[in-house]
C-alpha cells in the first residue's frame, strides 16, 4: 500500500514539475534571449532513494531556479548547490561549489520544492548552465555541515 501511495505522489510531483517547466519554457521564449538548463536528479549511493528535477534559466546576471526532490526523509533539510566547472556526479570528478542555493525543506511526505532567483554579479563564474556543472543535494543542511550528496544531476542545455 505504501508503494501505491509513493507512486501516486511521484506521478503528482512529475506532473507539477512538467507543468512548471512547460510554462517557464514558453515564457522564456516570449520574454527574450536567455540560457536555460535542466538536470534529472538521481540517487548518488546505494540505499539512497532521493530523486527529482531541476530547471534553471539565466538572463544577464540573474539565475532563476525551480527544483523538486522527493523520497526524502519527512521534514528533513538539505543543502543544495551548483558545482563545477569540469565536474560531474561521478565522485572521482567532483568540483567545488560555484552557486550555493537555498536549503530544501521536505514536507511530511518527503517532498521538497523550491524556486527563486539570485544574482550572479559577484560570482567568480557567471555561466554555470553548461557541461561540467551539476546540481548536488546534500544529506544535511548548510548549518549542519551539508554531509555527502544524496542526489545529483548534471546540467544539460535546454533545446530552446
Amino acid at each position: 500500500m505504501r508503494f501505491i501511495a509513493r507512486l501516486g505522489l511521484l506521478v503528482g510531483v512529475v506532473a507539477v514539475a512538467a507543468a512548471v517547466l512547460a510554462s517557464v519554457g514558453g515564457a522564456s521564449s516570449a520574454a527574450g534571449k536567455g540560457r536555460s538548463a535542466y538536470a534529472h536528479l538521481m540517487p548518488t549511493a546505494a540505499g539512497e532513494d532521493a530523486t527529482g528535477l531541476a530547471y534553471f534559466q539565466k538572463k544577464g546576471d540573474r539565475l532563476s531556479f525551480w527544483i523538486v526532490v522527493y523520497n526524502l526523509d519527512p521534514s528533513s533539510i538539505h543543502a543544495e548547490h551548483i558545482h563545477g566547472p569540469n565536474g560531474s556526479c561521478d565522485p572521482s570528478k567532483s568540483a567545488g561549489v560555484v552557486v550555493p542555493l537555498p536549503d530544501l525543506e521536505a514536507d511530511a511526505n518527503g517532498v521538497a520544492w523550491a524556486s527563486g532567483s539570485l544574482s550572479l554579479a559577484q560570482a567568480s563564474i557567471k555561466q554555470v548552465l553548461r557541461k561540467g556543472f551539476y546540481v548536488n543535494v546534500h544529506e544535511k543542511s548548510t548549518a549542519d555541515g551539508t554531509g555527502g550528496g544524496i542526489t545529483c544531476g548534471e546540467l544539460h542545455r535546454s533545446p530552446h
